[in-house]
């Protein structure tokens, strides 16, 4: 594909192949931009329901206009296969970022409150992402936060796909009532969220086990090793957050993304001038 040109695409390099898609970087000879292609993988574009999914991630996402969230231009056929165009967004994921090592409490802060600015956006537009993970996260080079991947978002209170795809997600970051099969709000993405901050100051998850029956077992049943175990200078508040995101009870946790915010906003302003701010992870520890 390399060096081909679609429509007035010509696609530059491959950026990345997961278990659905394969993206390419591409210039826009038209509009004189580089742009992101996101193509089905070749093994499953004959099965109808991921070209659902596909135009289910172009419809959801390109409703959305925000910094925090990858744009969606329009979506375009090629040789009988449709495929997405979108921002093309330079930068790490989340979770090459978090591999590489600790991250500042400043930065964690900020990150998070980019990423709670970006879901405020969906949410306040009846969109539940369903599948908020690191590897969905993508840090620019200039440090802003994008929301990637809306391919089993939902619009509120509507099934938009197939039943066979209901249950899509990464286990890890599943909040409980997606494992047990329940019609997810957006206090789901609010669980996963938590589940992302937990991950960005321990460096490693808050529910583990050596297969995905284990980390369902975990998050249904098991309490997570307390943050301050990690980094043990956190502000109260800052834990709050993060336990509080974290409950397994949906009732218990934040109703909505705007609520996250304001308490992440106190943080931010208490962190100025605060011994808190030159927190580290204790001695010894890669997390």
């Amino acid at each position: 594909m390399i060096g081909t040109v679609i429509a007035h695409f010509k696609i530059l390099q491959l950026i990345g192949v997961g278990g659905m898609g394969v993206v390419y970087k591409a210039h826009d000879t038209i509009l004189d931009r580089d742009v992101a292609l996101k193509f089905l993988h070749p093994r499953i574009t004959a099965r109808n329901e991921y070209k659902v999914r596909l135009l289910n991630e172009a419809k959801l996402a390109g409703s959305l206009n925000h910094s925090n969230i990858c744009t969606v231009h329009e979506v375009r056929e090629y040789q009988g296969q449709q495929y997405i165009v979108m921002e093309f967004v330079e930068g790490i994921t989340l979770s090459e970022l978090i591999k590489k090592g600790p991250l500042e409490l400043n930065t964690v802060v900020d990150y998070a409150h980019q990423i709670g600015d970006g879901l405020n956006e969906a949410h306040k537009h009846g969109i539940i992402h369903r599948d908020i993970k690191s590897e969905n996260i993508i840090v620019t080079n200039k440090n802003q936060i994008k929301i990637m991947d809306f391919g089993v978002a939902k619009a509120d209170g509507s099934s938009t796909l197939p039943r066979s795809l209901y249950t899509f997600g990464t286990v890890s970051y599943m909040s409980p009532e997606q494992i047990l099969n329940i019609d997810a709000d957006a206090r789901a993405d609010i669980y996963s969220f938590g589940v992302v901050v937990y991950e960005m100051l321990a460096g490693e998850l808050p529910f583990k086990g050596d297969s995905d029956p284990a980390i369902t077992f975990s998050i249904i049943n098991d309490t997570p090793q307390p943050i301050t175990d990690y980094r043990s200078n956190l502000a109260p508040k800052f834990v709050n957050i993060i336990n509080r995101s974290l409950e397994k009870d949906r009732e218990d946790r934040y109703s909505s993304a705007d609520e996250i915010l304001l308490d992440l906003e106190h943080v931010k302003r208490n962190l100025n001038g605060d011994d808190r701010s030159d927190e580290r992870p204790p001695a010894g520890r890669d997390a």
